[in-house]
């Protein structure tokens, strides 16, 4: 939807590519001018070198729910609702450290300036 409304605001056709390493990816947003939807910190050491930008996406703002996704065969809910734990809890870290710019679900929006 986000690349559809892109592409319709800028009159232009998405080219769409399938990759799954983030190490082709990077190659082909430095080298070939392609652009990518993902999460801030996927290319953090590649924007600290100034090989890349993160361009917040505003209009619509995205909103993502994480699952563990497991297979109904092999289901096991103790270790899914651990894994989920640890997930949320890794996520949450990353949020509060700045490495995910992020607000998690519930969390109050502190409007006063920092002290």
């Amino acid at each position: 939807m986000v690349i559809e409304q892109l592409a319709a605001r800028h009159e232009s056709t998405p080219v769409v590519k399938d990759c799954d390493s983030l190490p082709a990816m990077a190659k082909l947003i430095c080298d070939a001018d392609f652009m990518t939807i993902m999460p801030h910190f996927a290319f953090v050491d590649e924007m600290a070198r100034g090989e890349m930008v993160a361009v917040p996406i505003v209009d619509p703002i995205p909103s993502w729910t994480l699952a563990v996704v497991v297979s109904q065969r092999t289901m096991n809910t103790r270790a899914s609702k651990a894994v989920a734990r640890v997930m949320a809890e890794l996520i949450a870290g990353m949020v509060e450290e700045g490495v995910w710019p992020a607000r998690l679900r519930g969390e109050k929006i502190n409007r006063e300036p920092p002290a």
